[in-house]
């Protein structure tokens, strides 16, 4: 007899969940901590949120009796997982759902995800994990035009009485309604801050873009907009928190997602190691990552170790897939350091996908992938395999380094790095002729910076303005204005303009021309400048850079005004 490979040896123990756990007392209890992220999806969406965990329940009980029943097996509905399942599923869906998709979703997540492999016990992915990526894949059309506003954004903002607002976060064609022109001609239901003009052209509470589409939005092109400086100063993390946004039914209020995870851990019916592990990994995973592709218009993106870690745990749905989906007994890893790796695994699938990948959202997909390797990753570490210690070893080891460099970079960021928007200015100005930096809000809702001498004396303002130049490509200037004069430009992003022509902008010998000079020797069409030269072969980009110092000039007026009441 031909002795057992150590594959041999995975697959024979492929069904490796202890069903013993499985038992009906866990699953009433993970159904009571589910009650928590649906109760919010009642307070925040109404009936679309009761539509769908009736639905998903009915539909997931109806398929498993119904393949039971076909395979001639008894019935499996008395150890609630069949519940338990429909009401996860019905979390991860969006309020605009018909019954349509809802109930191929839960056919499939029971049929592939479960009774396929043997039922219950026998499942290497989490039935959940499937019916989630059907709506995504199988319904990208529906699923876009799922999103709704929540009934309390719609009733401030939109003026809808709650029975209005129910109903619009309910009925799937909205513009049906009497009332949709109430909701599209509605004040921006968020707006933080006073540029809410830059705001409202990306997000709006009541437009259905969820916050990580639009972030993704701004990933494609490398930059926020036009007057943010950090992910944060558009994100609000109280709303992350509390829940009041777009996005699926159960996702969006994490307050409740945290109040059924500490009753899971109570319960004992889950370990709280892989829902602490993830948490803590997308924060640090998001402060290093964050911001390698997003910056502020004109600078670019901010580099590692400049994202917003809050954001990346509260934005989207790796909270409620940690704490409900993560921790199903049946599809989770044993031993410790198969929960840390299998957390690694998952975060670095949802960071890459947020980062690169077309989809908003990586935690269906990361999941998937990390159910499937749960099985070697348990073997990998089992105390029996012969690696296991020196797998331990290296987790301990890796740990340990990460922990002091990460300490390290957090406070050589903190204390003794120098400011991009500073580096910037001492690159235009004399050294030696710069003390400090510092960023103020301007009533535009910009930013600006103010330039202060060695002594603490200001000298001069900062502004980051754009235009489009040749053939419409956008580029970015520095206009750093002393009083009624040009004391320095500087050329932040020319990467859209012509090579060898409009790029020359960049160039010392050009930029150091402007200084000194007033807004009258820079007319806004370039072919009647005098007092400085134009871009030979350049006409649109030299019209452009005119037009962002006039903007410059504007925003160092309205400022004055401001200054002078």
């Amino acid at each position: 007899m031909a002795t057992a490979t150590y594959s041999d040896k995975i697959l024979q123990e492929f069904p490796y969940a202890d069903k013993e756990n499985l038992s009906r007392k866990m699953m009433v209890h993970f159904i009571i901590a589910l009650m928590f992220p649906i109760g919010a999806g009642i307070y925040f969406f109404g009936l679309a949120m009761v539509r769908t965990a009736v639905a998903c329940v009915i539909f997931s009980m109806g398929t498993e009796f119904v393949l039971n029943k076909i395979m001639q097996k008894e019935s499996t509905l008395g150890d609630l997982t069949a519940i338990a399942t429909g009401l996860v599923i019905s979390v991860n869906m969006r309020p605009g759902l018909g019954l349509y998709p809802l109930l191929l979703t839960c056919i499939v997540g029971i049929a592939v995800g479960k009774i396929i492999f043997g039922g219950v016990g026998f499942n290497p992915i989490n039935p959940a994990v499937v019916g989630r990526l059907l709506p995504v894949a199988g319904f990208p059309g529906i699923w876009a035009t799922s999103i709704r506003p929540t009934i309390p954004s719609l009733m401030e903002h939109a003026g809808l009485t709650y029975w209005e607002a129910t109903l619009y976060t309910f009925v799937r064609d909205v513009k049906q309604l009497p009332f949709y022109d109430k909701v599209t001609s509605a004040q921006p239901a968020y707006a933080p801050y006073s540029f809410s003009t830059e705001l409202n052209t990306n997000y709006d509470v009541l437009s259905g873009t969820t916050y990580l589409e639009t972030v993704k939005n701004w990933y494609k092109s490398g930059v926020m907009p036009e007057g943010m400086n950090a992910p944060s100063e558009f994100f609000d993390h109280w709303a992350l928190f509390v829940g009041n946004m777009p996005g699926t039914l159960g996702e969006t209020s994490k307050i409740a997602i945290l109040i059924g995870l500490a009753y899971l851990v109570i319960t004992r019916v889950i370990s709280p190691l892989v829902p602490v592990l993830i948490i803590f990994l997308m924060g640090v995973f998001g402060w290093v990552f964050g911001a390698t592709r997003l910056g502020p218009m004109g600078i670019g993106p901010l580099g590692f170790f400049a994202g917003d870690p809050l954001i990346w745990i509260l934005a989207g749905g790796a909270l409620l897939g940690c704490v409900y989906m993560e921790t199903d007994p049946v599809s989770s890893p044993r031993t410790v350091q198969a929960k840390v790796l299998y957390s690694l695994l998952f975060v670095s699938i949802v960071t890459s996908i947020r980062l690169v990948f077309s989809f908003p959202e990586g935690v269906s997909f990361a999941l998937l992938s990390s159910n499937l390797l749960i099985p070697f990753i348990d073997q990998l570490c089992n105390p029996a395999n012969k690696h296991a210690q020196a797998i331990k070893k290296t987790l301990i080891t890796l740990a340990i380094l990460t922990v002091v460099f990460l300490t390290g970079m957090f406070v050589f960021k903190k204390f003794f790095s120098t400011p991009l928007h500073e580096v910037q200015v001492r690159n235009i100005l004399p050294k030696e002729s710069v003390g400090t930096v510092i960023p103020h809000p301007h009533p535009s809702g910009r930013v600006y910076y103010g330039i202060h001498n060695p002594l603490g004396k200001l000298i001069a303002n900062a502004y980051h303005t754009s235009a489009e130049g040749y053939e419409g490509g956008l580029l970015t200037m520095m206009t750093i204005i002393s009083g009624d004069e040009i004391l320095g430009l500087g050329a932040m992003d020319l990467s859209t303009q012509t090579e060898g022509y409009g790029q020359n902008a960049a160039e010392v010998k050009f930029l150091k021309q402007f200084s000194g000079k007033k807004l009258a020797d820079i007319p806004l069409n370039s072919l009647e400048w005098t007092a400085v030269d134009t871009l030979s072969g350049a006409t649109a980009t030299s019209d452009a850079i005119a037009q962002t110092i006039h903007e410059a000039f504007d925003l160092e007026d309205m400022l004055n005004n401001k200054n002078n009441k």
